[in-house]
């Protein structure tokens, strides 16, 4: 394993590593390189890192095929003959190769060889056994090896044996080679003699003998012996071209993935006949199969782009065709009319494939094509980047120039460029019809990675940077070549994938034909088979017959037997099937009557077992029905006495008699009628507590509307506890409070109304017209009386029912709560005072009336103290709102116009009259957010507490709240 600074220094190595048998391969890491691999040998070992775990895996794999490899290898140390020292002796390390022996300095500097002897036909080899050595001549070369082993007789043996093989292999590549050119002779598809032009150009071409075989061409001319012998051989493959080329009269060349073959005729017919023959070997030759090339092209194949044109019009499709091999491409188009490009090869006309077919069907199926014209195509491949190309050496320039340059490959030819610029000028370029594109080893150019693309006219040798990119370039390009040259390895899939198809279809229909024969000859045989059958079966029959007689007298004794031992035991199967289905069922009485009738049997003579077990389970049986039975009596006798104590205040007795007698399955009546009673009674007892509730709730708000239907309610039930006497007799001491009140209110009214009348009518018979004039503007009317006799009238106007009027009006706009009381008490004072100082004669009526107005603020005065005298606490209303008010979607605690209705009604005692309580609603809801918060809640009440009789609707929620939350 050698080692260099870069792939371009592969001259001098920087070091190497000997693989033995005894080496081994590890995946390792190291500080910042995950992807490392030591290589351990008796010798040294050696860490390296790849890029990635991928390469590290393709490395360990070489590596470890390189160890297997190294057990069947011959090296080692051994003595030299020659030299100046040591008397002409030296020790070196030897490696024995295919094709030559390399000794190096020891075994840590084998990358650099101190000499080598390459085998060829006329090495020989002398071997002395006794001395241990080993002579090797070349007769050719004039070259002498000679070399002395130690008293090691293995290892010479070994050596002499591997240098035997390979002497042995060249003088079979001899015989191979006479046993060729006989086989070529046999073989041959064509021969003659060509003129071929020398490999360095000139104008001299000499004549020589050609041997065209399926699979070469033999290149031949006779030797100092008069015998001929091969010169040259160029191998013919899918990939190798032939063309006619105009380097002189009627010459043609072949191109190859190695070298190019320029040869001439003598004739226009003859250079045809040679491409025509030379051109159908390439159609028919089979491609390498090791070669890394054609395996990475086929997998270009995946890649290939195909597309079909349409052409509507009957006028020049503006494609023009040129011929490669048996192909059509396209050489010349314009994209931009035709959507053909150049380069392209055609694949089918009007969805017929032609790949398989002559470039002479083809052009026939094309002529007098009528519209529309489907053509299919297959694009040439497409790649550009840069490479190092190696310049092209003058005459007398042995140094080799290597530069970069940027190559693009499309429309089947490779051009290539200083750079990438769209402006750069061309520097050189190589159509691909009639090229050929091999990979080349670091031997041949001194640097790795190397290709080269071969044309009839020109060279080009490329580098890559890695192994990925040369085999990328050079399979692209050779996939290229294959569409430029006509299809070359294409073709031969092709055909492989038309042979298959056609070897599937004959192989179905000799399937079928071979089922068909199978079938006829197996119908033969099994009528055959069928009548010896019957005549054998007859034969058979007879003496069937004879024996059968015999043996149907001993049946028919044996029958009878068995008939009769058959009969006593399905008796005794019969009974035991009865005595267990009806043990299966636990029926005592089916158990009782099975026995019996076994018993009675007179084919029975002893118990049989089921009979036996049939006792033990009837007896067990009818001793656990005995102990139910008195378990479901006591049951019965048990809950028939609980019903008969069973009470409201005492169910559970029944309960717990109830559930024993379901347990014991007791009669089903008394089990339904024990459950009815039991849902009566807790039924009663839930009705009794309900009304209870409700007596005591009434009791609580003392409100006269929620008493009297508790009580109703406690009579429609029957129901007379304490809670009834209680509830009736603060209902008649409500009703007494309430009447004794209304009557105080309705005296107070009738004193306040018949003094105010009194008042008025003194006032309405002393006015005057002008008194009259100025009442009638106070209540709206505009009047102008043209007469006394009108004032008068318009003075008996102003009459009592006008003053109850104004006095109605002012007590309405009182009772809204609001700040009408005083402003409205203030205008009314202001307006009887004006009235008596602009009309003296109403001197008296404004007194009145300022004193009437100056009562009704006083009585509003004595509604606020009496609201900011209440007893309901701010913190009461709290509580209120917070034992209705619900969270919504995580918002602030709120009342909806339901709860609020629930707390009215509780307040007021007032209930259905759904329109007042919307009312009241909206007079708390000042913001319109269809809910009450806390700040709303209690302000509305104290608004109502402000007005006149609110303060003791209010102090009524502070009662109901109380110490003990009864509303709550």
């Amino acid at each position: 394993m050698t080692y260099y600074v870069d792939h371009n220094s592969v001259d001098k190595a920087r070091g190497d590593l000997l693989l033995t048998s005894e080496a081994s391969v590890e995946e390792s890491t190291m500080p910042g390189r995950p992807h490392c691999i030591t290589i351990t040998t008796p010798f040294h070992t050696l860490i390296v890192a790849a890029k990635d775990a991928d390469e590290r895996a393709s490395w360990k794999g070489a590596i470890e095929e390189s160890i297997l490899q190294a057990k069947n290898s011959i090296r080692g140390y051994i003595t030299k003959k020659g030299g100046l020292v040591d008397r002409g002796k030296s020790r070196k390390f030897f490696i024995l190769h295919d094709a030559a022996i390399t000794w190096h300095q020891d075994h840590e500097h084998t990358s650099a060889i101190q000499g080598m002897m390459k085998f060829t036909p006329d090495t020989t080899i002398v071997a002395n056994d006794d001395k241990l050595s080993i002579t090797l001549a070349d007769t050719s070369t004039n070259s002498t090896l000679g070399l002395r082993f130690d008293s090691n007789s293995h290892e010479y043996n070994a050596w002499k044996k591997g240098i035997m093989n390979i002497l042995n292999k060249y003088a079979a590549d001899e015989k191979a080679t006479v046993e060729r050119i006989e086989n070529a002779y046999a073989n041959a598809t064509k021969r003659g003699k060509l003129r071929m032009r020398p490999p360095k150009g000139g104008d001299v071409w000499d004549e020589y003998y050609f041997v065209l075989t399926a699979n070469e061409i033999l290149v031949m001319e006779k030797n100092t012996d008069g015998q001929m012998e091969v010169i040259d051989l160029y191998e013919i493959h899918p990939n190798c071209s032939v063309f006619e080329t105009n380097l002189g009269h009627y010459a043609f060349e072949l191109v190859t993935s190695k070298k190019v073959l320029h040869v001439m005729s003598d004739s226009r017919e003859s250079t045809s006949a040679w491409i025509h023959a030379i051109r159908s070997s390439i159609a028919n030759s089979e491609p390498e199969n090791d070669d890394p090339l054609l395996q990475a092209a086929l997998a270009k194949l995946e890649e290939d782009v195909f597309y079909d044109v349409c052409f509507h019009e009957d006028k020049p499709l503006g494609v023009v065709l040129e011929r490669s091999a048996e192909w059509a491409l396209v050489k010349l188009s314009n994209f931009r009319e035709t959507g053909v490009s150049i380069g392209s090869a055609l694949t089918s006309i009007n969805g017929e494939s032609c790949i398989l077919k002559s470039y002479a069907q083809t052009i026939e199926q094309l002529k007098n094509w009528k519209p529309p014209l489907h053509l299919g195509f297959r694009r040439a491949p497409k790649k550009s980047g840069y490479l190092v190309k190696l310049s092209r050496q003058r005459r007398g320039n042995t140094q080799k120039n290597w530069k970069e340059r940027f190559f693009v490959l499309e429309e089947g030819r490779l051009v290539y460029k200083e750079n990438d610029s769209p402006d750069a000028a061309v520097k050189g370029e190589v159509p691909l019809m009639g090229s050929a594109v091999s990979l080349m080893s670091s031997a041949e150019t001194g640097k790795f990675f190397c290709f080269r693309v071969v044309s009839g006219v020109t060279s080009l040798i490329m580098q890559g940077v890695t192994m990925d990119e040369m085999m990328d370039w050079a399979s692209t390009l050779y996939h290229a070549i294959a569409i430029a040259n006509g299809g070359a390895h294409i073709l031969s899939i092709e055909k492989k994938r038309v042979e298959e198809q056609e070897a599937r279809e004959r192989a179905r229909e000799e399937a079928i034909a071979a089922r068909a024969r199978a079938e006829a000859e197996e119908k033969k045989q099994k009528e055959e088979a069928e009548a010896r059958a019957r005549a054998e079966e007859e034969t058979k029959r007879k003496a069937a017959e004879e024996e059968a007689r015999r043996r149907a007298v001993l049946a028919e004794e044996e029958r009878l037997k068995l008939e009769e031992a058959d009969r006593r035991q399905k008796v005794v199967d019969e009974a035991s099937g009865r005595l267990l289905s009806a043990m299966s069922q636990d029926d005592s009485a089916a158990i009782a009557a099975a026995i019996k009738q076994a018993e009675c049997l007179e084919e029975i003579e002893v118990d049989f077992p089921v009979l036996v077990q049939a006792r033990e389970h009837l007896a067990a049986l009818q001793a656990r029905e005995e102990a139910v039975r008195q378990a479901r009596e006591e049951a019965e006798k048990a809950l028939v006495a609980a019903s008969e104590n069973a009470s409201i205040d005492n169910c559970d007795d029944l309960t717990s008699a109830l559930h024993a007698g379901e347990e014991v399955s007791v009669d089903q009546n008394l089990i339904n009628n024990a459950r009815a009673q039991l849902l009566a009674l807790r039924k009663e007892k839930a009705m009794i507590e309900e009304v209870k509730g409700i007596l005591n709730s009434a009791i609580a708000y003392e409100m006269a509307p929620s008493l009297e239907e508790a009580i109703q309610t406690a009579q429609s039930i029957n129901y007379s506890g304490n809670e009834v006497g209680d509830a009736q007799r603060l209902l008649e001491r409500l009703k007494v409070e309430e009447a004794r009140r209304v009557e105080e209110e309705n005296a107070r009214l009738a004193a306040e109304a018949a003094a105010l009348d009194a008042e008025m009518a003194v006032a309405a018979a002393a006015s005057s017209e002008e008194e009259e004039n100025l009442v009638k503007k106070i209540e709206g009317v505009n009047l102008a009386p043209d007469s006394d006799e009108e004032a008068g009238e318009a003075g008996d106007d102003f009459d009592d029912d006008d003053i109850r009027a104004h006095e109605v009006e002012s007590l309405g706009e009182l009772s809204h709560g609001e700040s009408t009381t005083s402003v409205g008490t203030s205008t009314s004072t202001s307006t009887a005072r004006t009235l008596g100082s602009r009309c003296p004669s109403l001197k008296d009526m404004g007194r009145k009336l300022g004193t009437r107005a100056e009562r009704l603020e006083k009585e509003a005065e004595r509604s606020r103290v009496t609201a900011e005298g209440s007893i309901t606490t701010d913190e009461q209303l709290e509580r209120c709102f917070h034992s209705y008010a619900r969270r919504v979607d995580g918002n602030e605690p709120s009342l909806n116009p339901m709860q609020f209705s629930t707390i009215f009604r509780l307040i007021t005692g007032e209930k259905g009259n759904l329109f007042k309580e919307m009312q009241m609603f909206q007079k708390f809801d000042k913001d319109n957010n269809g809910c009450l918060y806390h700040n709303d809640f209690v302000h509305g009440w104290r608004d109502v507490a402000n007005s006149p009789g609110g303060g003791t609707i209010v102090d009524k929620i502070g009662r109901l709240i109380g110490e003990d939350n009864v509303m709550l």
